[in-house]
């Protein structure tokens, strides 16, 4: 038997098919760096994980890193359990050396975990030692939704060889819960939520596996009344600092009002008025639109409010694109409306998990791209609101003067924000007596916005309007 064929034997991440896209390893990442190592009661399993996952971003050098500290925190700690799991640990880095054309140390780290094999063998009717069964399933629990079975296949198999063990309880509970779907069999939700109440009962310190079981709890016995015990929850979840149950505290529908998008703006339109704002944007050419993100989302919540979710993805899927093409920060903010959107849509088309994946999106993003202080909203959003508040009626071109204004307060020169406060103050009040100061405010911003912005046509044409109603 060769090394590489030696290496396919061993039980390690490499040959676990995690079988994630790239695109799910950088959410992964991003997701693992936040978690707090200094209580971290799983840390070997996360140096492991993130070691795969660096090598799978093809960085081997980081890759070593998380597994040698994964190494370093068993070798200290000198009982069974982290012998066992070093099984794991050192296999991993047998592959790595292999991969990085170290075959020295591979061979080294292999005859490592041959001899950890033989001090730690499986107990009789284990396939698996129950600590790499547990380790196993944790990992798989991590990865894509196609290995949720496996990981309560090998959890399961853990548990029937170490019962109490409360972490691998915990694990289950949550797979079990990933798997629960409106179309679930009544076996299967009862089996789901007996075991969240196990697991709970297990840890009941624990906020995410309170919240999660009384998550599954509502959605599977409708009449449970549960909500003073979530508010209770929720103010726990906020005194501690411990935000790992948000989610389940919060409904999908609670969740997503909180949103900043096009679906809770209030934009107030008829199916008349939307429908000739529909044939108006229709008009518009894509090739030269300097605000495609914002003419994207726009059309996806009008194709929805028209009854058309199908056309609504499509059109949000399309913003989605061109944003994320960009990659920097105004993208990375102005994605937060965009995935906003999308999680409301598959909300409404039943696709909870879906929804809540964009969510969990929306969610990072607002905490990398943070409103600067003093602002009650970053000033893209605040821009993106109020160019979408001006295609509206009256009202809501009067609410677009604010934002407008809110988004120009942040950024003075932002010549887009000027263009839209000059038409929404034009346009609020057409046909209307304006005092003398608000006819010199309105053109005073008529006319910054044409000197930003010299060669549009429509600013020039609405300058010269005003100028001679002044006149």
């Amino acid at each position: 038997m060769d090394l590489k064929q030696h290496l396919e034997t061993l039980e390690c991440h490499f040959t676990w098919d995690l079988g994630c896209s790239k695109n799910e390893l950088k959410t992964l990442l991003t997701n693992l760096k936040d978690v707090n190592q200094q209580t971290c009661t799983w840390l070997l399993h996360y140096y492991n994980l993130l070691g795969y996952i660096q090598h799978a971003l093809d960085s081997d050098t980081e890759a070593l890193k998380y597994l040698k500290k994964a190494e370093s925190v068993m070798q200290e700690q000198e009982t069974e359990e982290a012998g066992v799991r070093l099984q794991v640990n050192k296999a991993n880095l047998a592959w790595i050396y292999f991969l990085m054309g170290d075959m020295d140390k591979s061979k080294a780290y292999l005859e490592e975990v041959e001899s950890l094999k033989l001090m730690h063998p499986a107990p009789p009717g284990c396939d698996l030692h129950p600590e790499i069964s547990g380790e196993k399933g944790w990992t798989l629990v991590k990865s894509n939704k196609s290995k949720l079975h496996q990981a309560i296949y090998y959890l399961k198999m853990a548990l029937k060889a170490e019962p109490e063990r409360n972490k691998w309880h915990r694990g289950l509970a949550i797979a079990m819960s990933k798997t629960y779907t409106n179309k679930s069999t009544p076996e299967h939700k009862d089996e789901i939520l007996k075991q969240l109440k196990i697991a709970h009962e297990k840890e009941p310190n624990s906020l995410c596996l309170h919240a999660l079981y009384l998550e599954k709890l509502s959605a599977i016995v409708p009449s449970a009344n549960i909500e003073s015990e979530m508010e209770d929850l929720l103010e726990e979840t906020f005194e501690t600092g411990s935000l790992e149950g948000l989610g389940a505290i919060l409904s999908p529908k609670q969740h997503l009002q909180k949103l900043e998008c096009h679906f809770i703006w209030d934009l107030g339109c008829s199916k008349n008025e939307i429908m000739e704002l529909l044939r108006n944007l229709k008009d518009v050419d894509q090739q030269t639109c300097t605000w495609l993100l914002h003419y994207y989302n726009l059309l996806g919540y009008i194709q929805h409010a028209l009854g058309s979710n199908t056309e609504a993805l499509k059109y949000l899927h399309k913003a989605e694109s061109v944003m994320q093409e960009q990659g920097n920060e105004e993208a990375g903010v102005r994605l937060q409306v965009n995935k906003a959107n999308l999680a409301w849509v598959y909300f409404y088309m039943g696709e909870m998990d879906k929804s809540k994946a964009y969510l969990e999106e929306v969610d990072k993003l607002q905490q990398m791209h943070p409103a600067p202080p003093g602002c009650a909203l970053h000033p893209e959003i605040s821009g993106e609101k109020g160019w979408t508040l001006v295609k509206f009626n009256k009202s809501k071109k009067l609410q677009a003067i604010d934002y407008f204004k809110m988004a120009l307060k942040a950024e003075p020169e932002r010549k887009e924000w000027h263009k839209g406060l000059a038409i929404a103050l034009s346009r609020a009040y057409i046909n209307t007596k304006c005092p003398p100061d608000l006819k010199a405010e309105i053109l005073k911003q008529l006319k910054t916005a044409h000197e930003n912005d010299p060669n549009s046509l429509r600013l020039h044409a609405l300058y010269l309007e005003k100028l001679s109603e002044v006149q």
